[in-house]
């Protein structure tokens, strides 16, 4: 018998299944934002402003993570205020702007990043239905990455 073609049941389902909802993975929604932002656009408004304008963007706790004996570490900076749109993003809210104050990026016991949300931020992931959220930053070459993952309660 040439050409044999055994089908299995399962096989022959995700076949004939329509494809899950896009964001959707194994009956979790999933929302994802992203932002990269080059360090030198922190050192000229640093420089344009002074350390003061970080004042306006990052609350004190997170300017105290981002300093070193050196002073202030411009590319945690950076990573920080993109790791901050990246949360923003996952809210899916076109008509707000960016509540800076009340996205805290923090230092988690274990050192890697973690976002808190205060006030206007808490309100929104609220109204977005965010369960969880989970974030990654990355300085190099002069750039801060970040990406934000956030799962929708259904």
């Amino acid at each position: 018998m040439r050409g044999r073609h055994v089908t299995t049941v399962a096989a022959e389902e995700a076949l004939t299944s329509p494809p899950p909802a896009a964001g959707v993975l194994s009956g979790f929604a999933l929302r994802t934002g992203a932002d990269i932002l080059p360090v030198s656009r922190v050192e000229g408004m640093v420089r344009g402003s002074g350390e003061r304008f970080l004042a306006t963007l990052l609350t004190p706790g997170e300017l105290a993570d981002c300093t070193t004996d050196n002073g202030t570490f411009l590319p945690a900076v950076a990573g920080r205020l993109a790791a901050k749109e990246a949360v923003f993003k996952t809210f899916h809210t076109p008509l707000s702007s960016l509540p800076w104050l009340s996205i805290e990026i923090r230092k988690a016991p274990g050192g890697w990043p973690e976002a808190v949300l205060h006030g206007a931020a808490r309100r929104l992931a609220d109204a977005a239905g965010l369960a969880d959220l989970s974030l990654s930053i990355s300085h190099d070459g002069g750039f801060a990455f970040a990406v934000a993952v956030a799962t929708v309660r259904r």
